[in-house]
């Protein structure tokens, strides 16, 4: 992706009720809508990093995947950030909305240590060359067929990933 650099988040809500759709952020009393008395759904997001070293930027993605189509909740891009730096800011990321988050981390990649630093659960997973061409041919596909939606504020990342092409390909 380009050469900007920032954060862009919209606040987690914890809670959806599925019947007048109003949301609920924070820790409730009950799993029942405050409105109309029904069961509340938890929100169920997925965060995804792929940090790099010095040169190269490190990307923190986190979509909500209650339901379809699937909302980019808040992104992060930076890069020549300290490695306690980093760590702390998937901490937080993984802190603020609740669910899996994933890290390029195995098959001795530069998110290994970062593994043993983190003060919250981390899955690590293994990207590869074609895995990561793959996930952005994915992602372009996703956007152009509007199933992924994302705040206004990310539409140049958004236009910068749907022009996308990879050197080896």
């Amino acid at each position: 992706l380009g050469a900007t650099e920032g954060a862009a988040g919209l606040g987690p809500a914890r809670w959806r009720c599925p019947s007048c759709r109003l949301e609920f952020t924070g820790v409730l009393g009950s799993a029942w809508c405050l409105v109309c008395r029904r069961p509340l759904r938890p929100r169920e997001y997925l965060t995804a990093w792929d940090v790099a070293r010095r040169r190269d930027w490190c990307v923190g993605i986190t979509l909500d995947a209650t339901e379809a189509p699937a909302q980019v909740v808040a992104f992060s891009r930076f890069r020549r950030v300290p490695w306690p730096e980093v760590s702390r800011r998937i901490s937080a990321r993984a802190r603020e909305y609740p669910g899996r988050t994933l890290l390029d981390s195995t098959g001795g990649s530069v998110g290994d240590p970062l593994l043993e630093f983190l003060d919250t659960p981390v899955e690590g997973v293994e990207f590869t060359a074609k895995s990561k061409v793959n996930l952005v041919q994915a992602l372009q596909l996703a956007l152009e067929n509007g199933d992924l939606r994302y705040p206004a504020e990310l539409g140049q990342v958004t236009e910068e990933l749907l022009a996308y092409q990879w050197d080896d390909q």
